[in-house]
């Protein structure tokens, strides 16, 4: 799919993502800075992507992992840094949330930060804990 706003498109088409730029956006980030190139890279080709372009470069990106019946993790939404506060990052929100393959889905997301920023947009806590599995530790 596809939508475009003033010079500004964003699609979920996963060939248009470009992953390099995406692993800079991501690595600009506070919870993605050490993220690995290669690991970006598998994130994209296993995930619901929302690429934003200005032209051919692309400005934005955010994910979503699902089962596309009952739920979706969403996932790295940033917006280049020097387009901030123009409304860029509400935009891809609501095309994601408007995506008709999400729309039977509960979307969770985890933010360390933002909230204000996502409760605009309909989301809210839950009533139950999040728990968390880290391979890593």
């Amino acid at each position: 799919m596809k939508w475009r706003k003033d010079e500004f498109i964003v699609t979920d088409e996963r060939n248009r993502i470009d992953a390099q730029r995406t692993g800079e956006l991501l690595r600009a980030t506070s919870w993605a800075d050490e993220r690995p190139q290669d690991v970006v890279e598998r994130c994209i080709q296993t995930s619901l992507n929302f690429g934003m372009f200005a032209g051919e470069r692309q400005v934005g990106y955010a994910r979503l992992v699902s089962d596309f019946v009952t739920q979706a993790y969403l996932s790295d939404v940033v917006i280049e840094e020097a387009l901030r506060g123009k409304g860029l990052g509400s935009w891809l929100l609501e095309c994601i949330l408007n995506h008709p393959d999400l729309n039977t889905c509960r979307i969770d997301l985890v933010t360390a930060d933002a909230h204000e920023f996502y409760r605009k947009h309909g989301f809210g806590t839950h009533c139950y804990d999040f728990l968390v599995h880290n391979p890593k530790q």
